[in-house]
């Protein structure tokens, strides 16, 4: 059985993977929710519809029929931009010559 967004608990998230054609509203797909994004669970209603997620950035309050219908698999690791630009200045500063005598 593959997860949904519904089987998320609060707080935990996953990366979209895939939804019926022709299933999500357009206001769901313009806010993001789609596949290869993160979405995270941020919050349930008290009778658990409907369900308060975080796509992107945009907070959206979805039905847990909608929630059902959208296959979400694990988060990988995670590399984020500020770890990959210090490695690369690492990187520079390791091939850079110590002192100007060194390119005679």
């Amino acid at each position: 059985m593959q997860q949904t967004v519904a089987h998320l608990k609060r707080g935990e998230k996953g990366i979209i993977l895939e939804f019926p054609d022709d299933f999500l509203p357009i206001k769901l797909l313009e806010l993001g929710c789609l596949p290869g994004n993160e979405i995270e669970l941020i919050q349930l209603a008290p009778l658990k519809d409907p369900l308060y997620v975080n796509v992107n950035g945009s907070h959206i309050a979805i039905r847990r029929e909608v929630a059902e219908k959208i296959c979400i698999g694990p988060l990988g690791p995670k590399t984020t931009h500020k770890d990959s630009a210090t490695e690369d200045l690492a990187q520079v500063k390791l091939q850079t010559p110590l002192s100007p005598s060194a390119h005679e």
